[in-house]
């Protein structure tokens, strides 16, 4: 009933509107499919990185390896997946290699407990760090320290639809992004451009971590690859896009 319920309004905005403005070209085929919706009548506008918001390029912490959440922290992102990965790496890495890799978690949510909870029962307690909430200008500067970006969520009809902003800040910034096979990703960004891993694959996941850590070129190749997927979907493209529809409707 509910669902059928926010479909009928849906279908209602939708018919009601001049013009539909949605987040990406996947949601933007689901409306189409879904309501006999015209190309014409709906535009994507993608969540971009604002030039002003990073001045300054990424500086990797050069003592640490840091690995960065922050945000609203709940089971669907799946990141004790991050920490069970830690406990696979500490067996495999060299000692010294392993001792600079930090989970650095930002923000709150009822997955915190669990997550530092599973860290402590896997031996990797030291290593998940949870730092609280920082405002969004801190939070930037804290960003530019990242050695990695891993979204492990897994796979399904919800999270195929993920676009999330942190994506976007650490592909612009030229941060190496470990990332699920996610339809909206992949989308945007290929093989060559992101470290992917199957869905709730934590051999493969602290795989890509090693790879990420050591070799060096490939993460420039695909940092590289990453940013000019990017520049493709631009804050300026994004921005002159909004702006054109706007004046449109105000003719």
């Amino acid at each position: 009933f509910k669902v059928n319920l926010l479909k009928t309004a849906e279908k209602y905005s939708i018919k009601l509107a001049n013009k539909v403005i949605t987040i990406h070209d996947n949601a933007r085929d689901i409306f189409v499919k879904r309501n006999n919706l015209s190309e014409e009548k709906i535009s994507v506008v993608m969540n971009s990185v604002d030039p002003g918001e990073f001045p300054n390029p990424a500086k990797p912490d050069e003592n640490n390896f840091i690995i960065i959440y922050n945000g609203t922290i709940v089971k669907l992102l799946n990141l004790t997946m991050i920490t069970e990965a830690l406990a696979k790496l500490k067996n495999e890495m060299r000692p010294g290699d392993f001792s600079k890799i930090v989970f650095r978690l930002y923000g709150d949510g009822p997955a915190l407990s669990e997550i530092l909870s599973r860290a402590d029962k896997l031996g990797v307690a030291d290593k998940v760090q949870y730092m609280g909430y920082l405002q969004p200008a801190e939070m930037r500067k804290e960003v530019l320290k990242t050695g990695v970006l891993i979204l492990p969520p897994l796979k399904n009809i919800y999270s195929d639809l993920f676009y999330t902003i942190k994506l976007i800040e650490t592909v612009y910034l030229k941060i190496p992004v470990i990332a699920t096979r996610l339809n909206t990703y992949l989308r945007y960004y290929s093989e060559d451009s992101l470290f992917y891993f199957d869905s709730g694959s934590v051999n493969e996941l602290a795989e890509k971590i090693k790879e990420v850590y050591y070799n060096k070129s490939l993460v420039q190749q695909k940092t590289s690859s990453a940013r000019a997927d990017y520049d493709k979907l631009s804050w300026e493209i994004m921005r002159d896009r909004y702006l054109g529809i706007v004046e449109k409707l105000l003719v």
